[in-house]
């Protein structure tokens, strides 16, 4: 089966009966000022939750380790 260009993008049909092709490209072209706030705001989430996260200035980690006893005969 052939795959043509409209499997590729999401179609929505209109009111007026006439396919749109949802792109994000085209988006961001007609909208700039919306997806400069979008990701400004993701940014500020992000730079908010970084400023809450706890951190110890000596954290309470058990390093695992391994002894393995060996004896060698006639070592005396």
């Amino acid at each position: 089966m052939k795959r043509r260009f409209f499997d590729c993008f999401p179609i929505i049909i209109n009111k007026q009966k006439t396919l749109t092709i949802l792109q994000i490209s085209t988006f961001s072209i007609r909208r700039p000022v919306t997806v400069a706030m979008f990701f400004i705001g993701i940014a500020l989430v992000g730079i908010f939750a970084f400023l809450w996260l706890g951190i110890d200035l000596f954290s309470s980690v058990s390093i695992p380790y391994l002894l393995i006893p060996v004896v060698l005969i006639y070592s005396i």
